[in-house]
């Protein structure tokens, strides 16, 4: 007699989209090809349609919906540790070992009679969303490059090309600190509408790079913004919901490149490099200057301090360049004293704890998925803009 359970419709659809995630994870690692098909089609359907969805609302979905896993997920931990607290003391205390106790899922299902079915809920959405973030995020990371368009890797450029760049931002930006509006404290403030002005700014260059066509998805405000502050977080692109999420907390001048790193990201270009290079070029081809400026500081630490390296810590021959005004110095700054304050005060775990914390997890992710040098990836827009300017010339709006 054959007691198994015939194979569900539940069963059978769980094991489908858990076994597609993996086979297009495992395809997308082998072929840049696949990966653009990928991000050519299925992706791009998918951001079309949660893009709309998200536009509807004024707040963060993925942010919510990450907030409510965590709680149902704490809430089973606190169900389960109470039951087994409850089995020890009748077992052990009570001497009650004999007695046949239903096991703690048992015991679950006789106090919650839809426990089963919300399980399954919370099953299956695990799986849909592996899927979703299989073609929203991990097999993008193994697309086409955007520096394979360039004669050379990065280690290939010379110290005139590097001096170059770096002199042309650093000159524009000393220029752009004199002229963009401030607020009474002199700090820069925008006064129109950022998010806005950066869904045009994208839809500008998206005409000389096709990707980065089409509808695109409003940049929503984090609510959990100090904790960002905490990582150094400027933004998140969270691939369940296919939104760019910016930190509030941070100064107004970092939010025109933060906004345009993260709608690069809902466009299919996942890497944190090409994210950066997408955002200070976009910007620089802004006719705001606020944006223009915002372009710069994105990338200024990144450049500068790889010109600093070449020159081989020889304070003379970096002296002998254009020199960052202190008003750019001043400017380019992630949050204010004032602000890092006011979160170390309310913060429940050190600052220092959730950054290291935060340092793991991204290093990680980004290794998991191919990109050996971890977080430092993030500095490789300078090979980037350096392909661009070899290649075209770095264009800056006036």
């Amino acid at each position: 007699m054959n007691n198994k359970k015939p194979l569900t419709f539940y069963t059978g659809l769980l094991t489908v989209l858990l076994c597609l995630s993996v086979i297009l994870n495992a395809v997308s690692w082998r072929s840049a090809a696949f990966s653009d098909w990928i991000r050519k089609y299925p992706f791009r359907v998918l951001q079309i349609i949660m893009s709309h969805i998200s536009n509807l609302l004024p707040f963060s979905i993925g942010e919510l919906v990450l907030l409510a896993a965590l709680l149902f997920i704490l809430w089973n931990l606190i169900l389960w540790v109470g039951d087994g607290i409850i089995f020890v003391h009748k077992a052990i205390v009570l001497k009650n070992r004999k007695a046949k106790e239903p096991g703690l899922t048992e015991r679950l299902r006789q106090r919650f009679p839809h426990y089963d079915r919300l399980y399954r809920v919370f099953e299956m959405g695990f799986a849909v969303t592996a899927l979703i973030m299989t073609i929203t995020c991990f097999t993008l990371y193994h697309c086409t490059e955007i520096g394979k368009s360039f004669e050379k890797s990065d280690g290939d450029y010379t110290f005139e090309e590097l001096a170059e760049l770096r002199d042309t931002l650093v000159t524009e930006a000393n220029r752009l600190s004199k002229v963009v509006t401030r607020d009474k404290d002199g700090i820069p403030h925008y006064e129109g509408d950022l998010k806005k002005e950066a869904r045009e700014t994208m839809g500008e260059y998206a005409e000389e790079d096709q990707v980065l066509s089409g509808y695109y998805s409003i940049p929503k405000p984090l609510h959990s913004s100090g904790f960002l502050c905490q990582q150094n977080m400027c933004g998140y692109y969270f691939p369940f919901t296919m939104e760019a999420n910016y930190n509030t907390m941070m100064t107004e001048i970092n939010v025109p490149f933060t906004m345009c790193h993260e709608l690069s990201h809902t466009k299919g270009y996942i890497r944190e490099d090409e994210a950066n290079y997408i955002a200070c070029v976009a910007c620089l081809g802004s006719e705001d200057e606020f944006f223009r400026y915002s372009g710069i500081l994105g990338v200024l630490y990144y450049v500068d301090n790889d010109f600093l390296a070449a020159c081989g810590g020889k304070n003379g021959l970096y002296k002998m360049h254009p020199a960052i005004s202190s008003q750019v110095k001043k400017d380019n700054v992630f949050i204010t004293e004032e602000t890092k304050d006011k979160i170390e005060k309310k913060a429940v775990v050190s600052s220092d704890t959730v950054r290291k914390a935060t340092e793991t997890y991204i290093n990680t992710t980004l290794n998991i998925n191919g990109i050996e040098s971890g977080k430092v990836s993030y500095s490789e827009v300078v090979g980037l803009l350096l392909g661009l300017n070899r290649e075209k010339g770095l264009t800056i709006a006036e």
